[in-house]
């Protein structure tokens, strides 16, 4: 043990930065203040400590144990830094302590809904819990064919909730598997003349407050022991003709008046889904941050392992740390500069995406209805392009360090077991990422291809990760000229990404043109252009954002790989 300690103490003491300084342009000091005083708090106590090896039913009752007792701490802050500090932070500590319980009560917050408030009250003292009803056995990334359905009943002035049959059964729903008493039920508003006006979101009532027994008209259970997160009781859901109140509707999307027309103040059911599904970029956005804290532990623990293993020499009597290999270096390095710039990436992600939700409220009204619009599709593209592109890494990361341990890296002692389990769970969680890929891909062709239809109308969006592209023509006429022994700037990474984005864009609107010309349908189009095409334009399109939002880091990591 000393000599490992004497060993990362060397290597320290050769730095040729200021930690402090490194950290803060990282991420804003406030963000790591609060985070630290929070670990600070939960490592005095003691329903914070390592449980060790318990059964699943213990865990969950622990986790609710400890939401209970963070509610007391009241750590969580009305500024976006400190609210990200706060996630971060229990994230880091144990995957399992976010529970899907805060998404139900700031949605119940954002529908501003006076006969809401005593349950907002219950619920923010975790008296009751509550989850987040979406994701269907046959339908979770095509959220607008849903089958779980809302019809309205004029005589009773409700909603009937129903699941036609086990397809459309609710699953994997954090919480609902032994814990929840409420849901945020998403399903088709149908009216009584049999029209169906979209995807709606409702407040439904599951199990009685004090028994926690299912209510009469409501089949509910869990799903059982998972590969990881066995902290959240994800469980299934289906309702058999189940009434809940007209007021249970919540905003957002439209309304039926008391003899059962819809009005909605949407021009059509894309934009509706588009405001109803606004808030869920949170998850996505998160989640972002969350498979980056994993990669930057793995990353920690690889390269202090290295600085303390010792392996081979020049001589019999001295062995090198296995650091000092080129091979590890090679092997580890990539990660380690992907988790510095993910890290300070990560926070402007959110701080935008809180921007998108604030313009989304419809009390607040804090900008036109046009550019709303325009800045939830273009946060919900980065939001999906970010989650992918970041768990891709995090996931190739965590396991080239595990590797890179040898053996020893297959200690469960040694966490590499725990975080590849978490981040594996990620992958899905909130769209598959490949999937979620092709979300962000189509969003730029669309403004790709407004602009070659003519009209003059330059390519913008709100945060101007598009910006690029009205200049696409200039764009692939550069050129970049390597000088041999030279370091390449900001600016020179920045300059070549934004010129694959150009040309990938240009291909892929070529290649989606060539299939439709060729008499495929929009939609059989769109799919034979994702591979070699949309799937790569839209990860570049998340590197260009991630690399030219992070300039200020570009000195402090160029003195940083000059002391490695």
């Amino acid at each position: 043990m000393a000599g490992s300690i004497n060993a990362l103490d060397a290597y320290r003491k050769r730095a040729s930065f200021e930690v402090a300084r490194l950290k803060q342009l990282i991420e804003p000091k406030e963000i790591i203040e609060h985070r630290e005083s929070i670990w600070e708090t939960l490592a005095r106590d003691p329903l914070f400590f390592d449980p060790g090896e318990v059964l699943s039913d213990e865990y969950q009752k622990l986790m609710i144990k400890r939401n209970k007792r963070l509610v007391e701490y009241n750590f969580a802050t009305d500024t976006p830094a400190e609210r990200y500090a706060y996630s971060t932070a229990l994230f880091a500590h144990d995957v399992s302590n976010l529970s899907p319980h805060s998404m139900f009560v700031d949605v119940l917050k954002r529908a501003n809904k006076p006969h809401f408030a005593s349950l907002i009250e219950t619920a923010q003292n975790y008296r009751v819990l509550g989850c987040f009803a979406l994701t269907e056995i046959a339908h979770g990334s095509n959220s607008k064919a849903l089958r779980t359905t809302a019809t309205y009943d004029p005589t009773t002035q409700g909603f009937i909730i129903h699941s036609p049959d086990i397809e459309a059964a609710k699953c994997w729903v954090g919480n609902l598997g032994k814990v929840a008493s409420f849901a945020i039920l998403f399903a088709q508003l149908c009216t009584p003349d049999g029209a169906h006006h979209g995807v709606h979101q409702f407040l439904v009532p599951l199990r009685d407050t004090h028994t926690l027994k299912t209510l009469p008209g409501v089949i509910a259970g869990d799903m059982g022991v998972k590969l990881g997160m066995n902290g959240v009781s994800n469980g299934f859901v289906m309702f058999n003709n189940y009434w809940i109140p007209y007021q249970n509707l919540l905003p957002g999307g439209g309304e039926v008046t008391s003899e059962g027309n819809f009005v909605s103040p949407h021009k059509d059911i894309a934009r509706q889904h588009v405001a109803m599904l606004a808030p869920l970029s949170a998850g996505r956005v998160t989640i972002t941050s969350f498979q980056i804290g994993y990669l930057r532990a793995a990353i920690s623990i690889a390269i202090r392992y290295s600085a303390c293993r010792r392996q081979f020499g020049p001589s019999p009597q001295e062995e090198l740390p296995i650091l000092e290999y080129q091979l590890q270096q090679w092997r580890l390095f990539p990660h380690l500069a992907a988790a510095f710039v993910w890290t300070h990436f990560c926070p402007t992600l959110f701080s935008d995406y809180t921007h998108a939700l604030e313009a989304s409220d419809p009390v607040k009204q804090v900008c036109h209805p046009v550019k709303q619009a325009s800045l939830i599709k273009e946060v919900h593209a980065l939001s999906c392009g970010a989650k992918a592109v970041a768990g891709f890494i995090a996931r190739d990361g965590i396991q080239e360090s595990r590797e890179a341990c040898g053996g020893h890296g297959y200690l469960a002692a040694n966490q590499f077991g725990t975080l590849r389990g978490s981040v594996d769970s990620l992958l899905t969680a909130e769209g598959d990422n490949n999937l979620i890929l092709f979300q962000a891909a189509a969003y730029i062709l669309g403004h790709f291809a407004e602009k070659q239809a003519g009209g003059g109308r330059p390519i913008t969006s709100p945060l101007g990760s598009l910006d690029i592209l009205d200049h696409c023509e200039d764009v692939l006429k550069g050129s970049f000229i390597g000088v041999e022994g030279s370091v390449l700037t900001h600016r020179d990474a920045v300059g070549m990404f934004e010129w694959l984005q150009c040309y990938l864009c240009t291909e892929s609107f070529m290649k989606l043109q060539t299939e439709l010309s060729s008499g495929k349908d929009g939609f059989i189009a769109r799919e034979d252009s994702q591979v070699y095409h949309c799937h790569t334009l839209a990860q570049v399109y998340i590197e260009v954002g991630k690399i030219d939002w992070t300039y200020n880091i570009v000195e402090v990591l160029a003195m940083l790989c000059d002391a490695l």
